[in-house]
């Protein structure tokens, strides 16, 4: 007797929903699946107002390769829950994420950061920006020093990427880690306690308005004093003046009144927008005494009505 005998081969596998394709400062293709992605970057620390950003680089990702086609195919991408998680060397500050240019402190889920389109077959271009970075929360002077070294792991970006399309949604953890060593400061203290300090004029002539910082007749003193939680901080100190100049006069602020301006004496010295002027702080603690004085600019009769300028001191070293 004559058997047949069936032979049956089963392939397995398992589906893997692809969530689109990265690339670093243009570098090379990273297919970004449904687990973690490792992105080695040039990570440096960006002084701005009131924090250091962790950029420097730019991650660009696109729609998913192979995926469904057609001109309205989309992939979205949105802050995942716990969307920002600090590497070691942050633990304890105060960080958030800036997402194309806005800041979330602390950094939150469910904020759109992207919409890649399909662009061909399988999506074969349309790269997007991310513009997503982590920022450190700082004020005053800077007293930490926190080392970077190559492989450090900066932090983890958290992302949900979902679609119009058939495709699965994917959770994208994004590790950032330092292809570079740089070093960089923190800050924790403050001038004035870091509240606003308001300078109000009242009531003024035009004409007695000067049309210089130091010979105007119009001035208002300010008390500036500086301070830091952490005790025996005896330093050297600049105090920078940023601000918007004046468009007749660049050593002085521009108000929304545009034949007036506001210039900042320290010790009978113009200090003008984006210079700075040498302070201390001997044990923590120090102060200044500063002089706000309106300008009109030359041969002008300043217009009756409300003005108003902005600036921001910020304290440094050396």
């Amino acid at each position: 007797m004559k058997y047949l005998i069936a032979m049956l081969f089963l392939l397995c596998g398992a589906q893997v929903a692809m969530a689109g394709q990265c690339r670093v400062d243009s570098g090379p293709l990273i297919d970004v699946y449904d687990n973690s992605v490792h992105i080695y970057a040039d990570v440096r620390a960006i002084p701005g107002s009131g924090k250091i950003v962790l950029g420097g680089y730019q991650m660009e990702c696109r729609y998913t390769p192979s995926g469904p086609t057609g001109d309205n195919s989309r992939d979205y991408w949105k802050t995942n829950l716990n969307p920002l998680v600090p590497g070691p060397k942050f633990s304890g500050y105060s960080m958030g994420l800036s997402i194309q240019n806005a800041d979330y402190l602390p950094a939150v889920s469910g904020i759109h950061v992207a919409t890649m389109e399909n662009s061909g077959s399988g999506g074969s271009g349309g790269w997007v920006d991310l513009n997503t970075y982590m920022f450190l929360r700082t004020v005053g002077v800077p007293v930490h020093l926190i080392n970077i070294r190559a492989g450090d792991l900066i932090g983890t970006m958290n992302f949900r990427q979902t679609n119009n399309t058939s495709n699965p949604p994917a959770d994208v953890e994004v590790y950032i880690l330092a292809k570079n060593d740089f070093n960089f400061h923190i800050s924790t203290c403050t001038i004035n306690g870091d509240m606003p300090i308001v300078v109000d004029f009242n009531e003024v002539d035009p004409v007695a308005i000067g049309e210089s910082s130091v010979g105007s007749p119009i001035q208002v003193t300010r008390n500036l004093t500086y301070s830091c939680p952490d005790p025996g901080i005896t330093s050297a100190i600049t105090i920078t003046l940023n601000g918007s100049p004046a468009s007749f006069d660049s050593n002085i602020l521009r108000t929304s009144n545009p034949d007036i301006g506001v210039g900042l004496l320290r010790a009978g010295v113009e200090v003008a927008p984006g210079t700075s002027f040498r302070s201390a702080l001997n044990n923590s603690v120090g102060s200044d005494s500063v002089v706000f004085s309106l300008v009109r600019k030359l041969g002008s009769f300043p217009a009756a009505g409300l003005f108003a300028a902005s600036a921001t001191l910020i304290m440094g070293l050396p």
